[in-house]
């Protein structure tokens, strides 16, 4: 749809030298995260630093407002795709309104099974995953 397709074309606009600066910065990013989170099993971080928009709310089409919705909803995972390392999204409540929120996940490279682990962990001391949120 026009979300996708603007998401494309905002791809398509970055140009070769800024694409290879940004590889430029992503080995020193991952060694941090990787020194940062030696002694660990997992990162839990929020997925996204405000509430799942409704339906009617994500439904933007083609408005001015779609790019700055999608870069404020995907602000806490990109730097997580950026980097390259395994992540998971896990129901983690809802809000007042009844809006589902979730928690991200973040784990080692090649240590995708000890997320699925703790995901499966938390979902069977949980049940978010199981409640239908509001859509209104």
């Amino acid at each position: 749809g026009p979300q996708v397709l603007m998401r494309l074309q905002n791809g398509l606009a970055i140009s070769g030298v800024s694409y290879l600066e940004a590889m430029r910065w992503r080995g020193p990013a991952l060694a941090a995260h990787i020194a940062a989170t030696a002694d660990v099993d997992a990162v839990i971080a929020p997925v996204a630093p405000v509430a799942a928009p409704t339906i009617a709310e994500s439904d933007f089409g083609n408005s001015p407002d779609a790019e700055s919705v999608i870069q404020r909803l995907t602000r806490f995972t990109r730097p997580i795709n950026y980097l390259g390392v395994p992540s998971l999204a896990v129901p983690a409540g809802f809000t007042a309104k009844g809006l589902p929120v979730a928690m991200q996940l973040i784990g080692r490279s090649f240590d995708e099974a000890t997320l699925l682990q703790i995901g499966a962990a938390f979902q069977r001391a949980t049940d978010f995953h199981d409640k239908i949120p509001n859509p209104a």
